[in-house]
């Protein structure tokens, strides 16, 4: 039967029957089998052969029950920050460290080392690098060396050739770049700047970056390798951090790690590493390192409160407008507790963005509390050594009540053209504000 098969009496019969069944086809759509309509509707023949015709093949679902689905833990090179069959994004703004740290990663992924938290390392392990903004001689080469990574384990790609041409790698070059993780075993792979290696795609297009980002993520799940990508940030300070990685946010959506690099607002060379997105694991603590005389330098402690999105926001102030602040706020704040509202008015009067006031808030430690009830109720600031309130329930709604009244007495600012404001404060019951 199977020499029959492959015989030319059994080409000729199933030719034969399939052109049966075309016939019939026509004349079930009462049509002759012309060019045009052939183009129009594919025949059982067209069908039969589509790379003869080049008709489209039937789409059928490729169903997997779950059950038939093995578990399996995750795989950790650095735990909660970079995973086995990953891909994680490192944003921040330039030169605030963010190849630094790459390299450092991957010196302790090749010596084996641990973690600057103080998590273990693993086994030795090669790494692949694609850097195209360092050099490798003069930056990258001296970098690996002073972090003490095993450099015979660490590999650079730039370049892809052709017979007799030669082109730079790109992230569509997915068959490459697994020919090139494959061939070194690196179980990490470094892309720094994502941006560099986009080619022909849109950064500003979701579809077009889904379709390069997704190849990329199969990829590292396929090889089981750490993928780490470093982007810049944007420069709206108003969107949400993980909105801020330039270009379309298919980029945050593609990686299963988010995290971010900013400058410390109170110190001027500690940068703070944070999580920003965590899909497979519980938020890291964030870090802080410093980048001084030419040497990264981690500290072991974690960053106690880090807000990432004020840090995101915006350029911190300088130091003297901070001082500023800072003494500002506390010398509002020593006559006893103040209304937020009024604290607005009175930090727009001196020229004081809002922002600034609530970092200072922050440094200061200022306690917080709701007085009055519902739609009476108001905040109030106050520093921190004053004395707790123990006023009660009456008073405190005699308080608001004479606020209220005295708000509605005063002028305050309302726009950048006021040129004077009263601030409202709370009559009577001089004990419990310590004034009046």
């Amino acid at each position: 039967m199977s020499n029959f098969k492959h015989s030319d009496e059994f080409y000729r019969l199933e030719a034969a029957a399939i052109a049966r069944e075309a016939a019939a086809h026509d004349r079930k759509n009462g049509r002759h089998r012309d060019a045009a309509s052939h183009k129009q509707e594919p025949s059982p023949a067209d069908r039969w052969d589509h790379k003869r015709t080049n008709a489209p093949l039937e789409v059928h679902p490729l169903i997997v029950r779950v059950a038939d689905v093995q578990p399996e833990t995750i795989a950790w090179r650095w735990r909660g920050r970079a995973a086995a069959g990953k891909l994680t994004l490192l944003v921040g703004d330039p030169g605030l460290g963010k190849s630094w740290i790459t390299l450092d990663i991957a010196a302790r992924t090749s010596a084996g080392v641990g973690w600057p938290d103080g998590e273990p390392g693993s086994a030795p392990a090669n790494v692949l690098l694609l850097s195209a903004e360092d050099g490798l001689a003069d930056t990258i080469r001296p970098r690996l060396d002073a972090l003490g990574a095993d450099v015979r384990r660490v590999h650079h790609l730039a370049v892809l050739r052709a017979g007799e041409k030669e082109r730079a790698v790109q992230l569509a070059d997915i068959g490459p770049l697994e020919q090139a993780i494959t061939e070194t075993g690196a179980k990490l792979l470094i892309i720094d700047p994502v941006s560099a290696y986009l080619g022909s795609t849109d950064s500003h297009r979701d579809s077009e970056v889904r379709g390069l980002m997704a190849p990329l993520a199969q990829l590292a799940d396929r090889t089981g390798t750490a993928v780490i990508g470093v982007m810049h940030l944007a420069k709206s300070q108003q969107r949400p951090a993980i909105y801020r990685a330039v270009g379309s946010i298919a980029f945050a959506a593609a990686a299963r790690l988010v995290l971010a690099v900013m400058a410390d607002p109170d110190r001027d060379e500690r940068r703070i590493f944070a999580p920003v997105k965590q899909n497979i694991c519980a938020a890291a603590p964030a870090l802080a390192y410093s980048l001084t005389g030419g040497a990264l330098t981690w500290e072991r402690d974690p960053v106690a409160d880090c807000d990432v999105e004020a840090l995101l926001s915006g350029p911190p102030a300088d130091r003297q407008e901070r001082r500023e602040a800072d003494a500002w706020l506390r010398e509002v704040l020593q006559t006893g507790p103040t209304h937020s509202k009024a604290l607005q008015a009175m930090a727009n009067e001196a020229g004081l963005s809002w922002r600034t006031i609530e970092r200072a808030k922050a440094r200061l430690k200022i306690e917080v509390d709701r007085i009055g009830f519902g739609k009476a109720g108001r905040w109030y600031w106050r520093l921190p050594e004053t004395a707790a309130m123990t006023a009660t329930t009456t008073d405190t709604e005699t308080d608001v009540a004479a606020y209220d009244q005295d708000a509605a007495n005063s002028t305050v600012l309302t726009g950048s053209d006021s040129k004077t404001a009263t601030v409202p404060r709370v009559a009577g019951n001089g004990g419990l504000w310590g004034e009046d």
